[in-house]
């Protein structure tokens, strides 16, 4: 993936420990700042208080569910892409990640799923 022009920044929101800081090395080795919340509350207040270029959430959160996280995100950010990393996928939640603005991503992970999703986001949303 190729440098972005500007210090990108993203929210990444897991209530894994482990699986924030895969996410956020994969990002930071690519130049993009990062921060993080392990639960849904301080992701709101981290939206509120600042301005991301994406938002990395696992769609089971504490305080909320990945998803209510979105609609509640959408009316405030409509263009604020957003990446789906499931930790248990299933056939209901595949069809959800299909909301507007959403881009699900199977074991992201995996630096590959990363370097294939993250080109696409930025690509599609022009961020």
């Amino acid at each position: 993936m190729p440098k972005p022009s500007h210090k990108m920044k993203a929210l990444v929101v897991n209530d894994s420990e482990e699986v924030r800081e895969i996410l956020s090395g994969l990002l930071k080795k690519r130049g993009i700042q990062v921060l993080v919340a392990g639960n849904a509350g301080s992701a709101i207040d981290h939206l509120m208080d600042e301005s991301f270029d994406f938002v990395v959430t696992d769609l089971d959160v504490p305080g909320t569910n990945g998803l209510e996280l979105v609609r509640w995100l959408r009316p405030r950010e409509p263009f604020l892409p957003v990446v789906i990393v499931p930790g248990n996928m299933s056939r209901g939640g595949e069809s959800a990640v299909g909301l507007s603005g959403i881009h699900g991503v199977r074991e992201a992970i995996e630096s590959e799923d990363m370097d294939t999703a993250l080109p696409t986001i930025l690509q599609r949303f022009s961020v």
